[in-house]
């Protein structure tokens, strides 16, 4: 699995930070997207869903945790910067690499707002996390999050709600 890496490359960042801004966040992504590889591949996939979040969760927590660079780079524009690579992978049919990527967006979200990890009963996290794990949810769910409209134009579904 090889999610998107480089909001930069697309005319629109689904309303994700801007150029300079999502540079600052690159060191961020690039560990981010090394240990979710290290996790899935050690998961295989093949461990149940639950399972395989609450590894997410532990990694993105341990990865924020244990570096006070990186832990300076979590803020809403790192949100913002992991929904629009899950837009963007959407719009290229990666269904799979759009959900880790909005997973992990969300992961941000919720730390951003309660300034820790003690967030797995939250009734907003769950039914979110209960949204991407769904096609339509998925979709829905990043529509929201980005106000750029890409996804409505893709998938006229979307508009109205």
């Amino acid at each position: 699995m090889e999610p998107s890496t480089d909001a930069e490359q697309f005319a629109c960042t689904h309303g994700g930070p801007g150029e300079i801004e999502a540079s600052k966040k690159a060191v961020f992504v690039e560990t981010c997207n090394a240990t979710m590889g290290k996790v899935h591949k050690a998961l295989l996939f093949r461990a149940p869903r639950q399972e395989i979040i609450a590894a997410e969760m532990i990694a993105v927590e341990e990865m924020i945790s244990n570096s006070d660079g990186i832990q300076s780079m979590v803020d809403e524009s790192l949100m913002r910067l992991y929904f629009g690579l899950a837009v963007s992978d959407l719009l290229k049919a990666k269904v799979e690499d759009s959900r880790v990527n909005a997973r992990v967006g969300l992961y941000i979200a919720m730390y951003v707002q309660k300034g820790n990890f003690d967030f797995i009963d939250d009734v907003n996290f769950r039914t979110a996390l209960g949204q991407v794990e769904t096609d339509s949810g998925l979709a829905k769910f990043l529509n929201v999050q980005t106000k750029c409209g890409c996804l409505e134009q893709a998938l006229p579904s979307l508009k109205g709600g």
